[in-house]
């Protein structure tokens, strides 16, 4: 695989998930790992939804998080979903409006969503999220009542893709 291309703005495209996850452009990772939004496109009865996320990534999965809502019952009636999730991006004004650019890293997470329904799986999907964004609340214990409420799905990765492009 030619990271040197993929630097350049193509895609790089890594399908046959875990087997090949080791060849991931080195910076994928770290957008999987620190991304503060991603946007999770599925269907919901025939039409296209998209919605954002806050995630975790566990290397195998991206666990996101709800109530009994629109997203949760669209992932229960149809699992295959499309996770954009785009870090580093920023702007460069060019000598004329044809000449602007924006550099940025940016990952399509192709997979099944689950739904997680042992209390376990739950709890530690909750607090992977909850780690991510607020370390110091991970330790507090959850109100029980709280879980029973919230919706816990897990997208097992089937196919990523990665474009990359640095500052012109």
């Amino acid at each position: 695989m030619d990271h040197d291309n993929n630097a350049a703005g193509h895609d790089t495209t890594v399908s046959d998930w875990p087997a090949q996850r080791r060849e991931l452009p080195e910076w994928a990772e770290s957008v999987l790992m620190t991304a503060p939004v991603a946007f999770v496109g599925m269907t919901d009865q025939g039409d296209p939804y998209v919605t954002p996320v806050s995630f975790a990534y566990t290397g195998d999965e991206i666990l996101l998080h709800g109530g009994s809502g629109k997203k949760s019952l669209a992932l229960e009636r149809h699992a295959g979903v499309c996770v954009a999730i785009t870090a580093d991006v920023e702007f460069h004004r060019g000598d004329n409006p044809c000449g602007d650019s924006f550099r940025y890293r940016s990952l399509l997470v192709f997979g099944e969503a689950r739904r997680l329904t042992v209390a376990e799986e739950v709890e530690r999907a909750l607090r992977l999220i909850t780690t991510k964004y607020d370390s110091a609340a991970a330790a507090f214990e959850f109100d029980p009542r709280i879980l029973g409420r919230t919706w816990v799905h897990g997208i097992r990765i089937r196919a990523i893709t990665c474009k990359a492009r640095p500052a012109a």
